[in-house]
């Protein structure tokens, strides 16, 4: 009997540890190989034909993994598993999905900016004219109650932020206690920021409004809830070669990275994820940050890898794979 007993009571333990392993969840988040989709189809121009031969890429995100399958995930070379950081737990699912569109859309007005000016140099009749309304809070340290993610700052130490200042004024501010005056549902408000030790800086994206363009364009990409900043790099130059209708025939060119203004390329993550993507879904070409080169020298791959560290150097990629 007391056999049994002691039987009994490894299983349940054994039992109570595969639930912990199975159910509860850890502090670990994990990155795995995605899908491509058509840039064309986040962004349309009135009258024209978007060119089919350019795809962004997403990677497959799992936040708060379970024991099991985390274990699982990093016995799979392809997936990165990671743990999780204090900035990004202090984020809930419906501030993240916000963030998600903020960027998002921001993307796409740096994108078109770029794309229209440097289109603009081929046939002056191109151009796109954009009204600078302020930047929207992307983070805030959440003890900063008062504030919101999605609040539009239009002034900073009551001095009013313009297309051309506003980085130079957020970047005198880092981490600096400061007052904001912000729009929220149409309301100003005048807003104190006092940080914290420990906390991590707020961030922003500028918002942009279409004053006119021709070709007229429209964002249908926003409406979903797939995208975001690291689309950047491959919807200008789709939107780029689309104004300029240059053919590339058959090719299928990827790539990833973020745009500014200035149409510098930026990081992004999950680049190895990418790049398994991008090879099992047969590529031609995949255009990436020239920083991050490193992070994937090492892995094999069939597709062409291109870099760069502009849209200028991705343009003059462009000019010598086309079609004449």
């Amino acid at each position: 009997m007391k056999r049994e007993v002691r039987f009994l009571i490894t299983i349940s333990f054994a039992f109570f540890y595969l639930l912990i392993g199975v159910i509860v969840p850890t502090n670990y988040s994990a990155l795995g190989p995605g899908f491509v989709t058509k840039v064309s189809d986040n962004i349309q121009i009135e009258d024209i034909e978007n060119s089919n031969n350019f795809f962004s890429v997403a990677v497959y995100g799992l936040d708060k993994l379970t024991g099991l399958t985390r274990i699982v995930l990093d016995a799979c070379y392809k997936w990165d598993v990671y743990e999780t950081t204090i900035y990004e737990s202090s984020i809930t699912s419906k501030e993240d999905r916000l963030r998600g569109q903020i960027s998002k859309r921001a993307s796409y007005l740096n994108s078109l900016i770029n794309a229209y000016r440097l289109a603009n140099e081929k046939d002056s009749n191109i151009y796109l004219e954009v009204d600078f309304k302020g930047i929207d809070i992307y983070y805030r340290p959440p003890h900063l109650t008062n504030l919101k993610i999605g609040d539009r700052v239009i002034k900073i130490n009551d001095e009013l932020l313009t297309k051309e200042n506003y980085q130079e004024i957020i970047k005198a501010n880092k981490f600096e206690n400061v007052e904001l005056t912000i729009i929220r549902d149409n309301e100003t408000k005048n807003i104190d920021v006092t940080y914290q030790v420990g906390d991590y800086v707020m961030s922003y994206y500028p918002y942009y409004e279409i004053v006119s363009s021709y070709p007229e364009v429209s964002l249908p990409g926003l409406s979903s809830d797939t995208g975001g900043p690291s689309g950047g790099l491959m919807q200008t130059i789709s939107l780029y070669v689309s104004l300029l209708n240059i053919n590339f025939g058959n090719l299928k060119i990827a790539g990833t990275g973020t745009i500014n203004e200035a149409g510098i390329v930026g990081e992004i993550g999950g680049i190895t994820q990418k790049l398994y993507t991008v090879d099992s879904n047969k590529m031609d070409y995949f255009i990436i940050p020239k920083s991050q080169y490193k992070e994937i020298s090492s892995l094999k791959h069939k597709t062409v890898i291109v870099l760069v560290t502009s849209i200028v150097d991705a343009v003059n990629f462009l000019e010598n794979i086309k079609i004449n």
